[in-house]
């Protein structure tokens, strides 16, 4: 289950903040994952409504939540549960709350990697655990070994699809390729702009809303200066011409965007392939 936060009963015995995984995206994160028989034990931490758990083919699987929709669903807390070391090899997967910032995200990731004997970890996390900033949580003992980006609408809310930007990844202990962003580009900007600086710049472009954009920015705006190479009325309407919805966060808005992330959408879409 896909949570914005922790999910607590409401006073009607009713819990809130339900968005559930759909069952066509647990089954390609299983597909991505491949055998499960190289573990002794598989656990899911916040099963809630036990989608992942019944797609799960593996003789020992524990299934947790604080609150839980289903019947094989342990009611359990993440950070007081202990995962029992008779078990040598173990999975920890599923989709976790993400918590404001996703500060929660991040602290299941944490609490999974303090067990010796959690060997691998596949979560469904926002896109932002794409940006080096979220992958620097990640010891250097482990490494990103697949990241599957799953598209839209992933989830429903009260019986709707529900868009969060979200991607499948599977961390690990083992030797192999690291995909995490080890050093971040330098950027300098694009054949239509520069990125300028406070004293010289055309436009100014909000970080959290890249089609909003002004020439008199505060200086307690968040975003970027740019330097028109194009006639600004052009790069204005370029700029406002890119899907940016590709980049969302927990709550369905677009997160805010770094120098590379801005490049790299704007070039996808005016970058001849």
């Amino acid at each position: 289950m896909h949570q914005l936060n922790r999910r607590t009963p409401s006073t009607n015995g009713e819990a809130l903040h339900q968005y559930f995984t759909k069952s066509e995206v647990v089954r390609r994160c299983l597909i991505q994952l491949g055998s499960l028989s190289k573990y002794d034990l598989v656990v899911e931490p916040s099963a809630g409504n036990g989608t992942f758990l019944e797609a799960i083919e593996h003789e020992n699987k524990i299934g947790l939540d604080i609150d839980p929709q289903h019947n094989s669903v342990i009611q359990a807390d993440w950070f007081a549960y202990e995962v029992s070391d008779e078990y040598a090899r173990v999975l920890v997967v599923g989709n976790p709350p993400y918590g404001q910032y996703h500060r929660l995200s991040s602290a299941f990731i944490r609490r999974a990697m303090s067990f010796e004997n959690v060997c691998a970890i596949a979560f469904i996390l926002p896109n932002v655990y794409r940006k080096h900033t979220r992958q620097r949580i990640i010891p250097q003992d482990w490494r990103i070994a697949s990241i599957l980006d799953l598209g839209r609408d992933c989830f429903t809310l009260d019986g709707k699809d529900h868009h969060v930007s979200t991607s499948f990844f599977v961390l690990d202990r083992s030797e192999g390729q690291d995909l995490r962003v080890r050093v971040p580009p330098k950027i300098t900007g694009t054949r239509d702009f520069d990125f300028g600086t406070a004293k010289d710049f055309d436009v100014f472009v909000f970080g959290a809303s890249p089609k909003r954009i002004i020439t008199d920015p505060k200086a307690n705006n968040r975003g970027h200066y740019l330097k028109a190479k194009v006639p600004v009325a052009m790069l204005v309407e370029r700029i406002r011409d890119v899907d940016w919805k590709g980049n969302s966060c927990a709550k369905g808005g677009v997160y805010w965007l770094t120098r590379h992330e801005f490049v790299e959408q704007y070039d996808k879409r005016y970058t001849p392939h």
